[in-house]
């Protein structure tokens, strides 16, 4: 096979894992393992284990190789410094330490040696002892108040003394590292790293390294992986007496060699052949199985023929024999004992089991060769044939079954089969005399040890090579009542593990001789008859039990029973509710436990404790419940359904079925308490340093009356927390130390200790499901007078991580308040990479415009009672590997969701939209979570600018060319505007209609023009052109004004300094014309024509080239959110983000509830880039007069009632027919016919207008009309002015000829009056030449100054409330001197009556309607759209 040395190039392959299986590595673990095999100290992989360990990133199995593997290197002392202190931190892992070592090195499991402790002393003593057998090595006793706290830190005194160092608060001894623990030989990677080297340099294995192999190969602790490397990669003479050992220890492990060979011929192999195969030959000399292995891999190799009674061993055999001819060594001697193996007998699986599986399970154990299936398709119906040959008997055998699927077919053939072989065996097996005996227990068995050897069965403790375990024999009835006549004691013993309840029965010898041996144990179910039957001869023990025993049937007869999981999350059943004289029954018999009845470590959760009452009446009830639970499982307990509480036996349930019955279970146990369970208050006590050092608080149990105290967390002044006594802690109200309630010194809502113990540890159980971390609450809630915990890191992490979940189970914690909330951490969004405060083009101090494309810094700041930290001191926080740590001198806490924040700072970069958005909000939502943010930098600055608003500290001057004087609210908004847009930010002014926002707007043009020239552009309805060049002209002469309006429309005197006024209209018309300029400033008047983002007038808005953008109206919302979102992207396109996302983050909620948090973020986002006042703010307008709103309801004449429901009657029965587009054109055509008639019949039947003489019949018609010219008539008397609007044109012609008629000399202004009659007719009516204006709602709602009406006239309703009140502001705005009164004359009863309901309902903040309009109407069903018609009062 050739040298060592020529092996040496396979060596790398085998140590990487290739040709041999092996986990993937771990380039850390790897690097760790070289540096212990090696000589040589790497300082860099000693920092990157401090840094692992305080990132809490150290694996139990890396903190082993620290220990154990580092004490040659000294540069490695202080890293195990440190893991001994983290250690003592969290002790328990001290002992997964210990574990993982002795399963790494096959090492018999670390044992905990008891020490009596010392005269006087209470607790337990242990020493922990590790090593080889013959060679252990015992560490230092160490004492605690449990026995599990005391092995927790004997093993960690023992890992602390082989690593050389001291505990923490401990001064290692001199000279220690010389003289600490050492374990003998070499550890695993050691080892490892040694015979890697020695076959790679072609050498032998020197003195040591063979010393080392025969330690290994005498005590069985060869791994695999070695043995291959000795046996087939080793050669020369020098390595002969490692490998003959070697190869004796493989003969010792079967499947060793197997699995050496398969190895081999994977890594030699170079075709799809290779591999182990047996030849076996049938032995005519009585049974003995002759077997050959032959190995296939760059040759054949056949090995010699091996013979055993077992196929199994003749097997194994062949393959010794196959690798020591491989290996060039001499065959060893059989290792393995030869005999004749025990019959295996099939068996038919029971109801519920799968047939499949178990044939296949007899085929493993080779009680028949592999079954073999053939399926064929009837119809609906499946066939399968099973085939196999019975090896005992070598009996060919098949079976046939039919089923309705595949899987039925091989279920039924297998179960078929299955029978056919069983017969088989029992004619085979009916000549044999079955020589079992029973088997007893020799002597006085321990409690403990004889249950469990009873309860578990083979799955109970076994020593290796001990031979068959002796198990307890049951009892028949007869023999138990037999021994319980004779006066035999009998004890209950509750479940526990996966055992049942049982009846301990025992025989002292001095009795009559009537079990087979000295201690029986008995199912509960079988002794209960002999318990309940006992007669005058009974032993005191069972007279004890017989008492509990009817006590507990006649709770069961009474049907006081109900289903529970309990803590094995078995389904069992238990007793409840106790009746108070069962309670005290139970209580009195517990007085008089004899002894001997109640056994001292039965499992119960107060066992051992120092009041035997506690133990005894906690024993009676636990029979209770297990007799409860034996006899609800009877055969006839299936008839109510299958499941874990129906099965013939208490068994687990499964995590689906326990997650959905969990709560309903827990509900019940609440209802059968009869009570509600009191809150618990853990209070953390201020830790001092060496308690916070070592990672752990103290917790004290508080109890205060149900339902008392608020839940979640608290924090308490650490000031006035005296950590030494739990009962100085000042309680909240009716709350009560735990410890003065246990004692009987208080009560709890008038109840006293009996009475909420169970509650208690009811609760303290159910929270600590939350999460394995939590034990400490388990292990409380196993006390039996619960006061007082111990925290370990996880645990304080965990509590730290469910304080809300922990809140709704019935806990508060309440934390020292220096402790718990002086560390913070927020959101911050900072400046983006490369922008700096002087921007390119821009004078020294200018502030940099804003870019919605540009990436801000995204991170998380850590504070220190408002101090943010270093970056270093984040660093060490988020490499903390406690809970607790200490900052700036002060200990703190820092929840593992701050930890995270710490560590993963960088949350990457926001797009200026977001961040913007997120630094007025205040908020940012991060990881599905909303957290607290602030700007920072640049960012910041820019924030405070905005959040100033109007109320800037640098006003801005007014421009020298204005020759007006601006209003204090004018002057404000100009100073808003130049800020604004001085940050690149373009504004939207919506200042109630009439107060001056032309004259604003054209101070900030002259304002913009002289700091960026450029042209400016306004665009405005055809109306209000004039009305734009003549305050230009009135107000700032010198600013050349150009009308691009008419036929002679042209831009070619347009300069840097012109103002340019246009329409909406020639927008559409000309935007080609419009974009080839540059226009430094745009100005949309009456923005709400481009509310719609989709018409044509918003596209070629947004088309048009500009700096800076300024939206002017006084209705910003008219009928929903999406048209403010329409006007504010037009100022800033791209801020506020898509519509969809505005609308699901925002407008959505806030239509819904103007109220809502929604609506108030949405105005704090919004704030900065719209400035809103209203008339009747305070300052605003002192001198406008008053507005007074005053309804006028009239009633339908007769004929117009006719027509009403004619209309409605008939249309509403179309509409019942109709779907989609269809119906929604009839609603339409339903509403607008309606309010027609209310109008007039003559504008609903279309008629001509009347004549001179028709005037009285016309009045008469129509309620409306005739209010209408009541009012008209006393406005004419007291020689006032009225404005009359009307939705319709064809109203408002038929108002015009009858008023005309009255001799009111109306004027009538709508849509298609040409611009010049438009300025006329104004003019006239501002003149006092005309009482009377009848106006168009659409085209004289806006653009018009009419203050000298008095008053104003809605004849009808528009379906939008902001478009009547900008119509009404055509009277009531600045130059209005009289009380304006609005008459909205609303016809009762009829649609009307309700839309003006609807209407005053929906007037909200900004003056405008949240939701659809009239569109909205048509989504209603038939039934409230025929409510809302209906003529007559509303319902």
């Amino acid at each position: 096979m050739g040298s060592t040395a020529a092996a040496g190039s396979r060596v790398e392959a085998v140590s990487t894992g290739q040709g041999v299986k092996s986990s993937d590595a771990d380039p850390w673990y790897e690097a760790l393992k070289r540096l212990v095999g090696a000589a040589v100290d790497d300082p860099a992989v000693a920092d990157e284990a401090v840094r692992r360990l305080r990132a809490g990133l150290l694996t139990v199995r890396d903190m082993r190789l620290v220990l154990l593997g580092t004490a040659h290197l000294p540069g490695w002392q202080p890293v195990r410094r440190a893991v001994i202190d983290v250690l003592a931190g969290d002790v328990e892992q001290a002992r997964h330490v210990l574990v993982t070592h002795t399963q790494v090195e096959v090492l018999p499991p670390p044992r905990y040696d008891e020490v009596p402790p010392e005269h006087g002393d209470s607790g337990a003593v242990f020493a922990a002892v590790v090593g080889p057998v013959g060679e252990q090595v015992t560490g230092p006793v160490r004492q605690a108040r449990t026995g599990r706290e005391a092995k927790d830190r004997a093993a960690l005194a023992l890992l602390a003394g082989l690593a050389g160092v001291g505990l923490p608060g401990q001064e290692p001894d001199r000279g220690e590292a010389a003289g600490h623990l050492v374990l003998p030989g070499m550890l695993t990677e050691v080892f490892e790293h040694r015979l890697l080297r020695a076959l790679s340099a072609g050498r032998g294995p020197g003195p040591e390294l063979a010393e080392e192999a025969l330690r290994r190969a005498g005590t069985g602790r060869l791994r695999h992986r070695d043995l291959y490397l000795l046996l087939l990669t080793a050669r020369g003479k020098e390595w002969t007496r490692t490998r003959t050992a070697a190869l004796r220890r493989a003969a010792a492990m079967p499947p060793a060699p197997a699995r050496l060979l398969h190895w081999y011929a994977e890594q030699h192999g170079d075709g799809d052949g290779h591999g182990l195969f047996y030849e076996e030959e049938p032995d005519s000399a009585g049974g003995r199985h002759r077997v050959r292995a032959r190995l296939r891999a760059e040759r054949t190799w056949t090995g010699p023929e091996r013979t055993a009674w077992s196929r199994g061993t003749a097997k194994h055999y062949a393959c010794c024999a196959l690798l020591a001819e491989l290996a060039g060594l001499p065959e060893p001697a059989p290792q393995v004992e030869d005999r004749r193996a025990e019959a295996v007998r099939i068996t038919v699986p029971a109801q519920g089991q799968d047939p499949v599986k178990t044939l296949n399970k007899h085929y493993q154990r080779e009680s028949i060769t592999k079954p073999e299936s053939t399926l064929r398709v009837l119809g609906p119906r499946v066939e399968c044939t099973y085939r196999c040959r019975h090896r005992d008997s070598d009996l060919q055998v098949q079976a046939t079954a039919v089923g309705p699927d595949k899987n039925a077919a091989r279920g039924a053939a297998a179960l078929k089969l299955l029978r056919k072989l069983a017969s088989i065996d029992a004619a085979d097996s009916a000549d044999t005399v079955d020589s079992a005996a029973t088997l007893g227990i020799p002597g006085a068995l321990g409690i403990p040890d004889a249950i469990g050897a009873a309860r578990h069965g083979a799955d109970g403790p076994r020593s290796v090579g001990a031979g068959p375990v002796a198990m307890p024999a049951t009892p028949s009835p007869a023999q138990l009542h037999e021994a319980v006549a004779a006066g035999c004691p009998v004890s209950f013993v509750p479940a526990q593990g996966s055992g049942p309840a049982v009846w301990w029965v025992r025989d002292s010898g001095s009795r009559s001789r009537v079990l087979p041996v000295t201690g029986l144990y008995a199912p509960l179910a079988d002794g209960l008859p002999a318990v309940h039957l006992a007669g005058d001869g009974a032993d005191p023990t069972v007279v004890f039990w017989q008492r509990a025993v009817h006590i507990a049937l006649q709770l069961v007869r009474a049907r006081l029973i109900h289903p529970a999981l309990d803590e094995r999350g078995y389904a069992v059943w238990r007793v409840g509710p106790v009746p108070a004289d069962a309670e005290a029954a139970l209580t009195a018999l517990a007085a008089v436990a004899p002894p001997g009845a109640v056994l001292p470590g039965a499992g119960l959760s107060g066992a051992g404790l120092s009041d035997p009452g506690a133990a005894a009446r906690q024993a009676l009830l636990a029979c209770c419940d297990a007799v409860a639970d034996a006899l609800v499982r009877t055969p006839a307990a299936v008839l109510c359904g299958a499941g874990p509480w129906t099965a013939p036996v208490a068994g687990p349930v499964d995590a689906g079925t326990r997650g959905r019955v969990r709560g309903w279970l827990d509900d019940v146990e609440d209802l059968v308490d009869g009570g509600p369970a009191p809150q618990l208050v853990l209070r953390i006590q201020p830790p001092g340093d060496e308690q916070a050092a070592a990672g752990r608080l103290t917790a004290d149990l508080h109890l205060a009356p149900a339902g008392s105290a608020s839940t979640g967390s608290v924090s308490t002044d650490s000031a006035t927390t005296d950590s030494a006594s739990p009962d100085s802690v000042p309680d909240g109200p009716g709350e009560v130390a735990a410890a003065r309630v246990w004692s009987g010194a208080a009560r709890v809502g008038g109840e006293g200790a009996d009475t909420v113990r169970p509650r208690v540890r009811r609760v303290l159980r159910r929270a600590a499901r939350l999460n394995p971390a939590l034990d400490p609450l388990a292990a409380l809630a196993g006390e039996e007078h619960p006061r007082q915990c111990v925290l370990h890191s996880r645990s304080i992490a965990a509590l730290l991580e469910q304080e809300a979940e922990l809140a709704d189970a019935g806990i508060r914690v309440v934390w020292p308040e220096r402790l718990r909330t002086a560390l913070s951490a927020a959101a911050v969004v900072g400046t983006p990479d490369g922008e700096k405060e002087t921007g390119p083009g821009r004078a020294t101090g200018e502030r940099s415009r804003f870019s919605v494309t540009a990436l801000l810094d995204f991170r998380w700041q850590v504070a220190l009672d408002g101090s943010d930290l270093s970056e270093e001191e984040m660093d060490a926080l988020a490499e903390a590997a406690r809970p607790l740590v200490r900052i700036r001198g002060q200990w703190v806490l820092a929840d593992p969701v701050l930890q995270r924040r710490a560590r993963h700072r960088l949350l990457g970069r926001l797009p200026g939209t977001q961040a913007l958005t997120a630094a007025l909000t205040g908020t940012v939502a991060v990881a599905g979570d909303t957290v607290a943010c602030r700007p920072a930098g640049p960012l910041a600055d820019m924030i405070g600018v905005l959040r100033q608003g109007e109320h800037h500290h640098e006003a801005v001057p007014v421009p020298a060319g204005l020759t007006a004087t601006l209003r204090g609210y004018q002057q404000r908004a100009l100073t808003w505007l130049a800020h604004t847009t001085r940050l690149g930010f373009g504004a939207l002014l919506a200042d109630d209609m009439g107060l001056g926002k032309t004259l604003t707007a054209l101070a900030f043009t002259l304002h913009h023009q002289r700091r960026s020239p450029g042209p400016a552009l306004v665009i405005c309805p055809a109306s209000l052109v004039a009305t734009w060049c003549r305050e230009a002209a009135r107000f700032a002469p010198h600013l050349p004004v150009v009308a691009y309006h008419g036929a002679e429309r042209t831009l070619e005197a347009v300069t840097d300094t012109t103002l340019v006024v246009t329409t909406y209209d020639l927008l559409r018309r000309d935007a080609a014309r419009l974009a080839e300029h540059n226009w430094g400033l745009v100005v949309a008047d009456e923005a709400q024509h481009a509310k719609n983002p989709a018409s044509a007038t918003a596209r070629r808005l947004r088309a048009l080239p500009s700096t800076t953008r300024l939206a002017l109206t006084g209705t910003p919302v008219e009928n929903n959110l999406s048209e403010l979102w329409a006007l504010l992207d037009w100022t800033n396109p791209g801020l506020f983000g898509p519509l969809t996302v505005f609308r699901s983050r925002w407008a959505n909620a806030a239509e819904k509830n103007p109220d809502g948090v929604e609506a108030a973020e949405l105005g704090r986002v919004v704030a900065p880039f719209l400035l809103r006042r209203r008339k009747t703010d305070p300052g605003i307008a002192p001198e406008l007069p008053a507005k007074i709103d005053r309804p006028r309801p009239v009633q339908l004449t007769t004929e117009q009632a006719g027509l009403y429901e004619a209309v409605v009657r008939e249309t509403l029965r179309q509409i019942q027919d109709a779907r989609g587009i269809e119906r929604s054109g009839l609603v339409f055509k339903l509403l607008t016919a309606l309010k027609q008639i209310t109008n007039h019949p003559a504008h609903y039947l279309r008629e001509q207008p009347p004549t001179s003489s028709e005037s009285p019949a016309f009045t008469a018609r129509s309620a409306k009309t005739a209010a209408l010219v009541d009012l008209l008539e006393t406005i004419r008397a007291r020689d006032e002015a009225a404005l009359v609007f009307t939705s319709y044109v064809a109203m408002g012609r038929l108002l015009t000829a009858h008023l005309t008629h009255l001799g009111h000399d109306p004027l009538f202004l709508h849509g298609a009056t040409p611009l010049a009659e438009r300025t006329r007719m104004v003019d006239a009516f501002q003149a006092g030449r005309h009482p009377v204006m009848v106006l168009s709602l659409k085209a004289a709602g806006t653009g018009l100054t009419l203050t000298r009406a008095a008053h104003v006239v809605h004849y009808d309703r528009s379906w939008n409330a902001a478009v009547e009140d900008q119509a009404t502001d055509r009277a009531h705005r600045i130059g209005q001197h009289r009380t304006v009164t609005v008459h909205r004359l609303i016809t009762r009863h009829t649609v009307e009556d309700r839309i003006d309901e609807l209407l005053a309902r929906k007037r909200t903040l900004a003056s405008a309607v949240l939701t659809g309009g009239d569109q909205a109407l048509t989504r209603l069903t038939d039934r409230e759209l025929a409510d809302l018609v209906a003529l007559g009062e509303h319902r």
